[in-house]
């Protein structure tokens, strides 16, 4: 079998093709690129579809190109292996939170330092503008393992050597005392370093119960081993502490 993928541009009458990459970063849809193409552009104006030979089952991230293989476009798709037509950052997808939140069509001005493309992908919490949506919760654990590890994908950033690192580093603006905390070491980890690079950061409870609430200003750095370091996320992005209930 196979399946359709769908995608709503902005612009008509273009020439596209689709990447379907995996978990690794690496492509699922043949060795070549899928072609986008409007079926019926009168009937339903800027849909572009693509026919996916491949019996694919499960989320992958999507990768548009224009017609001179710039990237224009990442985002999500979950698919089946089913003949079913499926879209990419579909919002009646309600199991995409247990795995990644897609937050497109965002100012391109807030999302500057973040990514060159028009979405950007993280697990837990989703970032819409230049704040996580959700708040970080004092004494809660962020884990794979829990499925709520805090993630940050960019398919825009350079391949990552196998030594780099990277950390979290958070300062509160609402006091006059500075106040920081970092996630790094063991609860930083990059576990796609290719494609969709991914960082990740795994907070403990006894960490997480040493944060202060209150809004703090927040960068994801990448160290490589020559220690260079460059801005994965950030600056200017913000998130929540809240404290919880007891």
């Amino acid at each position: 079998m196979s399946c359709t993928v769908v995608f709503y541009h902005d612009v008509s009458g273009e020439t596209l093709s689709l990447r379907l990459l995996d978990a690794a970063g690496e492509m699922v849809n043949g060795e070549a690129p899928d072609s986008l193409t409007e079926p019926d552009s009168d009937a339903k104006p800027f849909r572009y579809e693509a026919s996916v030979a491949e019996d694919l089952s499960g989320w992958f991230t999507a990768q548009i190109f224009d017609e001179d293989e710039d990237l224009l476009y990442t985002g999500r798709v979950k698919v089946a292996d089913d003949e079913g037509s499926y879209l990419i950052d579909d919002p009646s997808r309600s199991d995409a939170s247990q795995s990644e939140l897609a937050v497109g069509s965002l100012s391109t001005t807030a999302l500057q330092q973040l990514a060159g493309t028009r979405a950007i992908h993280i697990a837990v919490p989703a970032l819409l503008g230049r704040t996580l949506t959700d708040p970080l919760i004092q004494g809660d654990t962020y884990s794979a393992e829990l499925d709520s590890a805090i993630e940050f994908s960019r398919s825009d950033f350079p391949d990552i050597a196998e030594e780099s690192t990277c950390r979290l580093i958070a300062r509160k603006q609402d006091c006059s005392d500075v106040v920081t905390f970092t996630i790094s070491g063991e609860q930083a980890s990059i576990p796609v370093r290719t494609g969709a690079k991914v960082c990740r950061f795994e907070p403990t409870a006894e960490q997480t119960r040493e944060w202060e609430p209150g809004k703090y200003e927040f960068n994801v750095d990448v160290i490589w081993p020559d220690g260079k370091t460059r801005t994965f996320v950030g600056p200017n992005v913000f998130l929540r502490v809240i404290g919880d209930v007891q």
